[in-house]
């Protein structure tokens, strides 16, 4: 569930990479190919004066211009995309391309994407709003409060799910794994990686693991009473305002649910993501993933310092990617960055706010795209 940015670090998000093919699990890890660099000047021990003053940031038209162009070119080669782009406080929808093949429908504001693993950053703001409450802590094991589910479940720690070191296999890498064939519970889904055995003891490194946040899923199940569903909806949904954001691949009226397609043009939409769905399966709007960004980081889910707490690096994915809780700090060619993304089969998300809060940037494509094909996208939104 996503492909990502990153200069001079970037962290991996989203869901483990599993191969992209029809047929082949679905990477919920976002892509991590490398941003281009921009060279460093070197500065003058005595700067010459200059009258003129700081150069003023492009307006949020000129913006928008520049990331409807990159989004048409985009969409020369691919099926659609949905672009939420804040800069201050002016916010746009844009869009191009097709909502689905067949029946041929235009993408529009109000289509419906899935998102895959940006929905980690979803859970994560619930199990740490938990934490707020005092109903849960990071150290907890999860043996508390799922007696018997994990082998190593008195070892696991609530934190260790967040930062992908609990060992637990990724359950999109089995063989036996197919999305299409069967719409697997989070317990069936858990049992799956317990029968195959850990990847490695837990807290002794980090590796990307699906599995772990559909246990946070379960775990917030437990704590709150309510069903997945339920509590992202009253927890998350409800408070920001994302009107187009459920669990799931169920209707809703009002809005169009998009299809996706893969490098053949075919048609690989994941119907079952139910079970899945702590992991990846929220489907909404690109503006509702980017007014859900920004109701995190102005403290409207969950307290300044907790959202610093999930923005600090508490893990290395791969031996150099930082990892927070359910948040991927980076730093792009022009200035850092903190969000997520998601590749799941026809889908790649990538949410990006910058760290200083005066850009986000939610693309949404309902295909298979390279990440350098939605790299002039994101550098468009972010970089002017």
């Amino acid at each position: 569930m996503s492909p990502r940015l990153r200069s001079v670090t970037l962290l991996v998000a989203a869901l483990v990479s599993a191969g992209c093919g029809q047929g082949v699990a679905p990477s919920l890890v976002p892509s991590v190919p490398t941003a281009p660099s921009t060279p460093t000047a070197t500065a003058s021990p005595t700067p010459a004066p200059t009258e003129a003053g700081p150069t003023e940031p492009p307006g949020i038209e000129a913006v928008t211009a520049s990331v409807q162009a990159a989004a048409d070119t985009l969409v020369a080669t691919r099926t659609g995309v949905s672009v939420y782009l804040r800069v201050g406080s002016d916010v746009r929808t844009i869009v191009a391309g097709l909502a689905s093949r067949d029946p041929r429908l235009d993408m529009t504001p109000d289509v419906r994407l899935q998102i895959a693993s940006v929905s980690k950053v979803m859970t994560a703001t619930i199990v740490m709003s938990l934490v707020e409450e005092g109903r849960l802590a990071v150290a907890d094991p999860v043996e508390k409060f799922l007696p018997g589910l994990l082998t190593d479940g008195e070892t696991i720690t609530i934190e260790q799910l967040l930062t992908h070191a609990s060992g637990l296999f990724n359950f999109v890498q089995l063989d036996e794994w197919d999305w299409h064939v069967q719409d697997y519970s989070a317990e069936e889904i858990v049992a799956l990686a317990e029968h195959h055995g850990p990847a490695f003891p837990p807290g002794e490194k980090t590796e990307y693991s699906n599995t772990g946040y559909v246990v946070l899923g379960l775990i917030v199940e437990k704590v709150t009473g309510k069903t997945l569903r339920d509590a992202l909806q009253t927890i998350v949904f409800e408070p920001v305002g994302m009107s187009g954001a459920g669990l799931g691949t169920g209707p809703m009226d009002g809005f169009v649910q998009a299809r996706g397609y893969n490098n053949d043009d075919l048609d690989v939409t994941t119907e079952h993501l139910d079970g899945a769905g702590a992991a990846g399966g929220v489907v909404a709007t690109a503006r509702d993933v980017g007014l859900f960004l920004d109701a995190l980081f102005d403290g409207k889910l969950v307290s300044a310092a907790t959202v610093a707490d999930m923005a600090a690096v508490h893990s290395m994915l791969f031996g150099t990617d930082s990892y927070g809780y359910g948040l991927d700090p980076a730093t792009f060619s022009c200035k850092p960055f903190v969000g997520h993304t998601g590749d799941l089969h026809g889908f790649s998300t990538n949410a990006w706010r910058t760290v200083n809060g005066s850009r986000t940037v939610v693309v949404i494509v309902n295909d298979e795209p390279g990440f350098e094909e939605v790299l002039p996208i994101l550098t468009a939104a972010l970089c002017p």
